[in-house]
């Protein structure tokens, strides 16, 4: 990514150049000190996914001096467990999937912002299930890790659909 390593740490985000590191926290803009995923969406910079404080935005060639280097998102209106992003994904058609303690997310960029759009993954409770992983296949589906199992979406699902929520199949 830029010819540097990235680190998610429960200090905040590092970053490896090859001889030294330099960390960004609280001070840096990041609203939790823990950040737990990290992912590169193409030339708009990187997404964080933090322990407590939704998603980070850090796009580094627009910081201007002395403002902060993480432009924030969170899951307004859902649970705080929502805002404990585990992982991040892009997927191969560009979406932006976060797997949180409360369930799974589509986020859509709109501009200069990132909304949160509930996935619905076919569990009784969809909001208390933690997502810890998510990986993409060679076919475009997304294939969910929680702590009630494994799930998956094919490719053409979207999270809404005429107001309607498609499910995920069960693996």
């Amino acid at each position: 990514a830029h010819d540097f390593l990235w680190f998610s740490t429960g200090h905040g985000l590092s970053r490896f150049d090859g001889s030294r590191f330099v960390t960004y926290g609280v001070a840096d803009g990041l609203p939790a000190s823990s950040v737990n995923t990290i992912i590169e969406i193409g030339s708009d910079g990187y997404l964080v996914g933090t322990n407590g404080g939704g998603v980070g935005w850090y796009r580094p060639d627009i910081v201007a001096p002395g403002a902060p280097r993480f432009q924030m998102f969170a899951a307004d209106g859902h649970a705080a467990a929502a805002n404990r992003v585990n992982v991040l994904l892009c997927d191969r058609a560009g979406r932006v999937w976060a797997g949180t303690d409360g369930g799974l997310f589509e986020l859509t960029r709109h501009g200069g912002a990132l909304t949160f759009a509930p996935v619905p993954l076919g569990t009784a409770d969809d909001a208390r299930v933690q997502v810890w992983s998510l990986a993409g296949d060679a076919q475009g589906r997304l294939w969910i890790g929680t702590s009630a199992g494994l799930s998956r979406r094919a490719a053409h699902t979207s999270p809404r659909s005429n107001g309607k929520p498609h499910h995920a199949d069960q693996a």
